[in-house]
This record gives C-alpha cells, structure tokens and sequence, in this order.
C-alpha cells in the first residue's frame, strides 16, 4: 500500500491503542518512509497489566494471526464490508512487537528494551546486519541483541532503552530512520 494510506491506517491504530500504552510507536516503512508499505509495524510498552487488554482490543476488529508474549501479528480488514464476506478478504497486517520495562530485583536492573526493539522493528533488515556486524567488529565483545539490547562480554546490558543510546554504545553517529536503507 502507499505510505500515505498506510501511515493513515497506523495513525487510526495508535489512537486505539495510545491509552494502554507508555510508549508507543510507528515503525518499519512507515517509519522510514518508503513509498510502498507491505504491514504496519508498532513498538509498544504497555501500561502495567494492559497487554491483554492491547489483545482484546485488536481481536475487536482484526483477525488473529499469531498472539504471543513478545509479538502479535493481526489481521486488519480493508474495509467493514470485506470483514463480512466468506471468507473475510484479508487486509492489512499489523504487527505489533511488546517492550519490556526496565526491571529491578535484589541484584540489580535489567534496563527496559524499547530502544533496542524500536530500532530493530525500523530497519531495514540490511541496517540491522550492518549493526550487529559493527558491534562484533568494534573487538570490545559487545554484541546487538535486538530483543535485550547492547551487551557487553559479562551479559550485561549496557544499551537498550533509546536508539541514541545504542547507536552511542556502538561507537556510531545516530542515523535517522528514512537514512537506514543499505544495499
């Protein structure tokens, strides 16, 4: 679909979902500005036991693909009278992918990852290679773990919750999101 109808469709679903939410963002091509936008990508922190309810409000109007802890992907109708043929014509997809915040226990703090799934759910793919080949190559044993973050040789994060932060830990200028094509 072309960006403008798709970054209306995303603006529709972040509405819906915004009040469950901490953080809440567009991703993927919308979010780097292709023409031609193939699903709709959202990066979210929910709200202190709003996960379900994020759920139950997508099963309201969209078909369920895949509904998982980390990810869900749903199904959006082009229109409300697709939504009622036999069978339903397929619409939309919507992916949305759950950060976690940041968390505390007597040892310590695992920092929350929304930076890291943010840049990550962005792209594009060739931008995510070209990341985690850079943090092997910088000889400091730090890899890019899209899911946790920047880490270091002991385990631990040490960016995770801003894409500054990572780009930062990376030893890298910050590249904006419509500048992270790679060929």
């Amino acid at each position: 679909m072309k960006l403008a109808r798709a970054q209306v469709i995303a603006d529709l679903v972040q509405g819906q979902l915004a009040t469950l939410c901490v953080q809440l963002q567009v991703a993927g091509s919308i979010r780097r500005r292709r023409p031609e936008v193939g699903d709709l990508d959202l990066v979210l922190l929910p709200r202190p036991g709003q996960a379900e309810a994020i759920k139950a409000r997508c099963r309201q109007k969209c078909a369920v693909v895949r509904e998982g802890e980390q990810n869900c992907i749903y199904r959006l109708p082009a229109s409300p009278e697709q939504a009622l043929r036999e069978p339903p014509e397929l619409g939309w997809q919507i992916d949305l992918f759950f950060a976690r915040p940041t968390q505390r226990d007597l040892l310590g703090e695992e920092p929350g990852n929304f930076g890291s799934l943010l840049l990550c759910r962005t792209g594009s793919k060739e931008h995510n290679i070209f990341l985690i080949e850079h943090a092997k190559a910088l000889d400091e044993g730090l890899t890019w773990n899209p899911y946790r973050g920047v880490v270091n040789q002991k385990g631990q994060v040490i960016a995770s919750e801003t894409e500054e932060a990572i780009f930062t830990a990376l030893k890298l200028p910050f590249v904006r999101p419509e500048d992270r094509e790679r060929r």
